[in-house]
């Protein structure tokens, strides 16, 4: 599994925020909102808060919004992969 943050906050901010949470994925920096435009996350000036899951097949099998986003959990849920037995 892949995990990455994205958003229009500067590089430096990013870099800040990701120091002080001891976050350890990457946060890329959507300069000009194409990215928050692509999954409909642009409102204005501001960007809602959102985790998108995302299958190797670039399908979108999950979205969480708002407060429910800042917390991994149900991401992580979401991409869980079935334990096939022996």
């Amino acid at each position: 599994m892949t995990v990455a943050g994205i958003s229009r906050d500067s590089l430096n901010v990013l870099e800040r925020f990701r120091s002080a949470l001891g976050l350890q994925f990457h946060l890329l920096y959507d300069e000009k909102g194409d990215v928050a435009r692509s999954y409909r996350a642009a409102t204005g000036h501001r960007n809602r808060r959102l985790t998108v899951t995302v299958a190797p097949d670039a399908t979108i099998t999950d979205v969480i919004e708002g407060f429910r986003a800042i917390d991994p959990d149900d991401a992580i849920q979401a991409c869980a992969i079935p334990v096939r037995k022996t």
